[in-house]
């Protein structure tokens, strides 16, 4: 991030997807981030999306997905070049 607000590296989108399940430091974080974002004057859109549905810690539901035969898992991908 701090690499985008300098202008070495480009995004087209910063997106933080909020699963309401995390520590409230890392909300904090989220809300500096966007502060310095518009400190430095950038426009990228700071989008935050919301999923309620986790009734508990990020870390309670991986080890859930671990010790199961659950076939589909979601995480995100932050890559700044795509290869084909």
């Amino acid at each position: 991030m701090e690499q985008h607000l300098q202008e070495i590296i480009h995004y087209d989108y910063i997106i933080f997807s909020d699963t309401e399940a995390g520590p409230q430091f890392i909300h904090e974080q989220v809300a500096w981030w966007q502060q310095w974002q518009k400190a430095c004057g950038n426009t990228t859109p700071f989008l935050i999306t919301h999923h309620s549905s986790m009734e508990c810690g990020l870390e309670e539901m991986l080890m859930g997905y671990i010790h199961t035969d659950y076939q589909r898992f979601q995480m995100p991908v932050y890559c700044s070049t795509l290869d084909p």
